[in-house]
């Protein structure tokens, strides 16, 4: 919970705490069958990369679970980020 006051719920988090659990983004993908460029897109809040909304937020979802990350607050977070960036 401390990375996630930091850093706030955004990519740079998800990166973090994947990096902490020993996942490299190859394990993630398998486990999440979310293709690589997503999950990189994700970690490096390059919003432009990523898909709609109703995606990104499914693909947060099974993050937060693949990573024991709470589900809600990664969800909320990220994507109020997301439409900041998207001017939604």
């Amino acid at each position: 919970a401390g990375v996630a006051r930091n850093l706030g719920h955004d990519g740079r988090y998800i990166a973090q705490v994947r990096a902490t659990k020993g996942i490299d983004l190859d394990a993630l993908s398998n486990e999440t069958k979310i293709a690589q460029r997503y999950l990189t897109a994700i970690e490096e809040n390059a919003f432009e990369r990523l898909p709609a909304p109703v995606f990104v937020r499914g693909y947060l979802r099974e993050i937060a679970r693949a990573l024991g990350i709470d589900e809600g607050a990664l969800v909320d977070g990220y994507m109020a980020l997301y439409e900041q960036h998207r001017g939604g």
